[in-house]
């Protein structure tokens, strides 16, 4: 008898255990979502800037990356290849990279800049979530739209290789 009170005992607490890591879970989540979001705006000033734009600010297609995700990389390719829409220009954000990267490779189709959110801005700020995202700024620096991963942000795909001249940082913090 004593032993069937004991592993009653224990069940009730498991119970309890796993009823407050639920609750906080969903306290946490709520918290999460009911935190305001700041409405995106692009100002260079916020961000650590990398590779340098090669012209003068204009329309903004800024992808966010996280140089460690092949899917990210894999968008990136894609969004190279096939351009953006007229009159824009292709940025790159790297996000959730605590460290600054030393050196990052580019290309021509990365017309304005490869910048660095030392701060979080995307994503604490913003409260982004999706790598590879396409956020579409205009000239003034005001978000008109957000593409999906997924979505096509005007280009005529979104499936790619990982062949991005953006490469992922080695385990030491190197870009190799």
């Amino acid at each position: 008898m004593r032993r069937e009170a004991v592993v009653i005992w224990l069940n009730r607490a498991a119970l309890a255990c796993a009823g407050l890591i639920v609750l906080a879970l969903g306290t946490l989540w709520w918290l999460d979502r009911t935190h305001p979001a700041e409405a995106p705006r692009w100002d260079p000033a916020r961000f650590a800037n990398l590779v340098r734009p090669a012209g003068p600010a204009g329309a903004l297609w800024l992808v966010a990356v996280n140089p460690d995700c092949p899917h990210c990389r894999a968008r990136l390719a894609d969004l190279e290849r096939h351009g953006v829409a007229e009159g824009a220009a292709l940025a790159v954000l790297l996000v959730d990279t605590p460290h600054r990267p030393d050196a990052v490779e580019s290309s021509p189709a990365i017309g304005a800049g490869v910048w660095w959110d030392s701060s979080g801005v995307w994503r604490w700020r913003w409260r982004r979530r999706a790598y590879g995202e396409v956020l579409v700024f205009d000239a003034s620096g005001r978000l008109e739209r957000v593409t999906p991963p997924t979505g096509d942000p005007g280009s005529p795909a979104t499936r790619g290789s990982d062949a991005s001249p953006l490469r992922a940082p080695s385990k030491g913090g190197e870009v190799r």
